[in-house]
């Protein structure tokens, strides 16, 4: 990792200690050997009721296929290709701690402005754990979208972010489209 330090088109590369990064902004990095990714350890903490609401946008949906009679009719779909993508977030991330048993809702929300034609997807996670379901919330909104994208030969999906998060140590965090803390409780 090197960053540029200096001026515009000028300036040299700096590459900052491993050690001094990762201490600062790694929480996957093992206490011992900074070189090293690792699981972080969740053993000491309690089980309490967490959960995590995220949201993805379905962009560049052709006006012919935006019919809210096919978008209801693939609501059961989407709903298990979310609970898909949460369940699985374990295995295609890695350092995601397996998480059971967790509950997913998803919801779908159709937009039309001009010409634009746009589906907001919401995901929910839930679970009684000792870790968060944000990762597994993000998976579901991602898997959802892409669900979707394909169905409707849709263009992409953007905006794929965290919303809420409640439960353990940090509480209710709510955020922004840009991921910044709005409010915290």
């Amino acid at each position: 990792l090197y960053c540029r330090v200096g001026g515009k088109g000028g300036g040299s590369m700096h590459r900052p200690t491993t050690r001094a990064l990762c201490a600062t902004a790694f929480t996957h990095i093992s206490p011992s050997d900074v070189s090293k990714p690792a699981m972080v350890d969740i053993a000491h903490k309690s089980q309490t009721l967490r959960k995590a609401v995220a949201s993805a946008t379905v962009v560049g949906i052709p006006k012919e296929n935006f019919n809210i009679d096919t978008i209801c009719g693939l609501e059961k779909t989407v709903q298990g290709a979310a609970t898909s993508g949460a369940i699985g977030t374990y295995k295609l991330i890695p350092f995601c701690h397996p998480l059971e048993p967790l509950k997913v809702a998803t919801e779908i929300r159709p937009s039309v402005s001009k010409d634009t034609y746009t589906l907001e997807i919401l995901t929910t996670a839930t679970t009684t754990g000792k870790t968060g379901v944000e990762m597994e919330a993000l998976s579901a909104a991602s898997f959802a979208g892409l669900t979707l994208v394909n169905s409707l030969k849709a263009t992409g999906l953007a905006n794929v972010h965290l919303k809420h998060k409640s439960g353990g140590k940090s509480g209710d965090v709510y955020y922004d489209q840009n991921g910044h803390v709005v409010t915290a409780k």
